[in-house]
């Protein structure tokens, strides 16, 4: 298996046009995912506490309580679920 790298999980981020789409309906996801790519693994970071706080921040922005019907989905939700925990860098736990 190939070591994660946080510019493998930017590339795949760039390349995922469903996740582009869904930035495009809901602005305010790039903050979101901004967050997540610019996280590094610094002395005191907890990668599972990171992850949900962030899922908390998208909860209202895509999935069952998305405030666009559009966005209302299981499917949408996992779109930016998964980038999000592919952009975490792992943490000390992790590695």
């Amino acid at each position: 298996m190939t070591a994660w790298t946080k510019k493998a999980a930017i590339e795949r981020m760039d390349h995922n046009h469903a996740l582009q789409d869904t930035i495009g309906l809901e602005p305010r996801l790039r903050a979101v995912i901004e967050e997540a790519q610019e996280q590094r693994n610094i002395k005191g970071y907890n990668r599972i506490r990171k992850y949900t706080e962030l899922k908390r921040k998208i909860s209202f922005l895509v999935g069952n309580l998305a405030e666009r019907e559009e966005l209302r989905s299981a499917e949408v939700y996992e779109i930016v679920r998964s980038t999000i925990d592919d952009l975490l860098p792992p943490d000390s736990i992790d590695l």
